[in-house]
């Protein structure tokens, strides 16, 4: 098994830099890229979601730790794609027409993201049909839609 703690420990610290540097070190290694997602950057967010259940670290930690996330992927992904690495899903995220408000998605989304699925966000203020549309158009076997509690979705049929 290849020592990732490097990419893991340079996640949870949202250090991009240290994200970049640990996997471009195991990639000259010879670590795969299903490797290094799984035992790196997967790692890394299952930690980071546990350290959020309990209280130890907070959202703005986590935008830190998804931003390093993205970013350790964009490297990583001409290895998954050439290894044939497959998702456990696509998953549609976005934040309901009439709301402005991301950042729960953000979070949401990149938790997913570090557990496997492959997450397309469709933004902010998004319209029911700009959702059924994604999912007709690209497929997808999940659609998180983020809204406040106070907000009324239409009723819809996918």
């Amino acid at each position: 098994m290849a020592n990732l703690n490097a990419i893991v420990e340079s996640l949870l610290q949202g250090h991009t830099p240290g994200v970049e540097k640990g996997i471009r070190d195991a990639l000259d290694r010879g670590v795969s890229g299903r490797t290094i997602w799984c035992e790196g950057l997967i790692r890394g967010m299952e930690i980071a979601g546990e350290k959020f259940k309990q209280g130890e670290i907070g959202v703005p930690d986590l935008l830190f730790i998804g931003q390093a996330m993205r970013t350790g992927k964009v490297l990583i992904d001409p290895h998954l794609v050439a290894e044939q690495v497959a998702f456990l899903g696509k998953l549609f995220i976005g934040t309901v027409e009439g709301e402005w408000h991301g950042m729960g998605k953000q979070v949401v989304g990149l938790m997913l993201e570090g557990a496997g699925f492959e997450v397309i966000n469709l933004g902010v203020n998004v319209s029911a049909d700009a959702f059924v549309e994604a999912v007709a158009e690209r497929g997808a076997e999940l659609v998180c839609m983020s809204a406040q509690m106070t907000s009324t979705l239409p009723a819809m049929e996918v």
